[in-house]
């Protein structure tokens, strides 16, 4: 299982759809904030008080682990690399976990980089204020990683019962 899941990790790193996912998600997501004080020039409140209320926060992390775990655990089944390791010996426990692992790990930290990083941003370029502390909003973004891991535990199941990574993606989103 080892190999496997470093086979795995070496695809993710050379997967280039992957990265670019990664990066466009990551600009809408902090274009998503940025933009409405860019047009229409709308005061620019705090990052603790922008985002104590708003909870576009989530959509481009989920759609990012929709992609990571088609990509992760499904193109494996386009070219039959699962049926073709389970026929050189490796049990399909070993398989399964060997695809669930790297999406267990890229999905529940590419999704807390995109939850977290624009609320940095936010922060630096307008500071935090005082209406609300910054620990317990750290706390509960942290928290975050429980619901992306169980979104990719969902995904994982999805692409396992269907065996393709596109009508996963389709399912899933």
């Amino acid at each position: 299982m080892k190999n496997i899941v470093k086979s795995q990790f070496y695809q993710i790193i050379r997967e280039k759809m992957l990265w670019y996912m990664l990066v466009v998600a990551l600009l809408m997501q902090t274009l998503m904030f940025l933009l409405p004080i860019w047009l229409d020039n709308e005061e620019a409140t705090s990052a603790g008080e922008f985002f104590a209320g708003n909870y576009g926060l989530i959509v481009f992390p989920v759609f990012f682990l929709v992609v990571a775990v088609g990509l992760i655990c499904g193109v494996d089944f386009l070219d039959k690399t699962n049926h073709y390791e389970v026929l050189g010996g490796h049990h399909r426990y070993e398989v399964y976990l060997g695809r669930v692992i790297p999406a267990l790990l890229v999905g529940g930290l590419g999704g807390l980089i995109l939850t977290i990083l624009p609320v940095v941003l936010y922060t630096l370029m307008f500071g935090w204020g005082t209406k609300i502390a910054p620990g317990p909003v750290v706390f509960r973004l942290i928290l975050l990683l429980l619901p992306f891991l169980r979104l990719v535990c969902e995904f994982v199941f999805i692409t396992f019962l269907v065996k393709n990574p596109y009508v996963m993606m389709g399912v899933g989103y």
